[in-house]
Order: C-alpha cells, then sequence, then structure tokens
C-alpha cells in the first residue's frame, strides 16, 4: 500500500499546534509513533489523536504481525477499512520495519532481536527511505505498534532511534494524550543487557 492523501476529514493541518503537554516541539515533529495497548479502538486512537491536536495523516503499521488476540479490532484488515472513515490512511510497513526482522543472522545469542544490526540491513533501509519520502511529500507517518509504552516497543528502540539520529523530530503518543518527545523518552529508556552482560534489547511486539 502506497502513501495517498486521505477524504477531507483529515485530523489537522499539517504544522498546526496545541494539544497537551510535550509543548510546540512535540506537535511539529516529523513523525509520532503510537501502541493500540494505550488504546481501546481504532475510535479511541483517532480521538486521542484529534485531542491532543498532531497532524498525523497515515497510521504506519509497523507490526510483524498486524493482528492481536486481546485486540482484534486493530487487525490489518479492520484499521485498514476503519480508519479511512476518519481521514487517515493505513499503511502497512511490518515487512521492512517490523520488529521481528527475516534475516535470522540479525539475533543476539539468546535468539533476541539484535536491533542494531538489523538497521544495517538494505530492508530496513528500504523502508527508512519510504517514510522519509512521504515526509516529503507533506505526509505525517504514525509508526503503530502493539505496546503501549514506546520506551518498550521497537518502533522507539530501532526505528526511532535511527530517525532521531538522522535529524528527524519525533514524537509519542500516551494513553493519556500526553506527547513525548523522544529526546524525552531517551532519557528514560533503560538499557538491557544480553547474556554476556552487554547492552542490549528485545522485541516485545507480539501481545
Amino acid at each position: 500500500m502506497v502513501f495517498v492523501k486521505v477524504g477531507c476529514c483529515s485530523t489537522h493541518r499539517l504544522g498546526e499546534t496545541g494539544g497537551k503537554a510535550g509543548g510546540v516541539e512535540a506537535q511539529l515533529a516529523s513523525f509520532y509513533t503510537a501502541g493500540h495497548g494505550a488504546f481501546e479502538s481504532p475510535d479511541d486512537l483517532v480521538a486521542k489523536i484529534r485531542a491532543s491536536r498532531i497532524p498525523v495523516t497515515h497510521v504506519v503499521d509497523v507490526r510483524s504481525v498486524p493482528f492481536s488476540r486481546y485486540q482484534p479490532s486493530f487487525n490489518r484488515p479492520t484499521l485498514r477499512d476503519v480508519l479511512p472513515s476518519f481521514g487517515i490512511g493505513y499503511v502497512y510497513m511490518g515487512d521492512t520495519l517490523g520488529g521481528f526482522p527475516p534475516d535470522g543472522a540479525c539475533r543476539l545469542p539468546d535468539g533476541r532481536v539484535d536491533y542494531e544490526a538489523y538497521r544495517r540491513t538494505s530492508l530496513f533501509a528500504e523502508g527508512i527511505a519510504r517514510l522519509e519520502r512521504a515526509r516529503s511529500l507533506g505526509f505525517v507517518p504514525m509508526l503503530f505498534c502493539s505496546e503501549a509504552d514506546p520506551s518498550r516497543c521497537h518502533r522507539s528502540r530501532m526505528i526511532g532511534v535511527h530517525l532521531h539520529m538522522a535529524g528527524h523530530a519525533l514524537a509519542h503518543l500516551h494513553p493519556d494524550g500526553r506527547i513525548e518527545t523522544h529526546s524525552d523518552l531517551e532519557h528514560r529508556m533503560e538499557p538491557q543487557t544480553d547474556l554476556f552482560g552487554l547492552p542490549a534489547v528485545a522485541s516485545r511486539e507480539a501481545r
């Protein structure tokens, strides 16, 4: 699926400010993220986006497996059908930016995903290039996964870290509508270690 303009009911104009904590920097981010564990339904997600006054044009699903046993309303077919009615597009990119990359070599000794290694792959680069192209065309993507807390999710630890290092402003939508900049998030992200005591992070995408 490609990034296309959707309807006439988009949440807010590109660059419009306002909303809850996070300030102008958060409201003017190039990319946003959210996890469905923070919301009751797609309607609730859209309501929080609108209440926070962030100008999201597309929800970009970065789940390797875009289905939830516990929240089936966030399954890929449902989101694809429901979101356009709110003026928000749906794009699936879990094939390139998912938390469980297909390359078995991008694994830590304990079997968890090595995010740093995957960020060096051509598949990841392809996904990032697509996001950046969409942004250059004026679209405002929201990376969407499962975890309610972005500090525990690959959307922040793998994709977000890369976008932030590349100079893109990134912000995260929380269950209460609060918007947290990625800079602030990095201050509270706890490093994880592998079996050898070395820094590592693990994907907790599947729920």
